[in-house]
């Protein structure tokens, strides 16, 4: 999955895909940054969801709307019944909040 191209909305073929395609190696390191914090294979302690949840959060402050979409996405995709865990509190506001635009 190219995170950045499918977020940013970079159409195939355009100058900029082509741009990044002259630097592959920033593109797999990129990738696989997003796999080992998002998705690794031993979670260790944090599960995929709340490491969703945390990414849709610094989006939402970054007030970054096409990556807390994909956030959302993948909360959804993730665990959606993850989100009743988290309780209401005003440094992190209840999950169910961010899940919808």
């Amino acid at each position: 999955m190219d995170v950045i191209r499918a977020v940013a909305g970079i159409a195939p073929g355009s100058a900029l895909a082509a741009l990044r395609r002259e630097r592959s190696d920033a593109m797999h390191h990129t990738e696989g940054r997003y796999a080992a914090l998002l998705d690794p294979d031993e979670p260790a302690g944090v599960s995929r969801a709340e490491r969703h949840l945390i990414a849709l959060r610094v989006a939402i402050l970054n007030d970054d709307a096409p990556l807390a979409g994909h956030f959302r996405e993948r909360l959804r995709l993730t665990e959606r019944r993850a989100v009743r865990r988290f309780p209401p509190s005003n440094a992190f506001p209840t999950a169910p909040r961010f899940l919808s635009a």
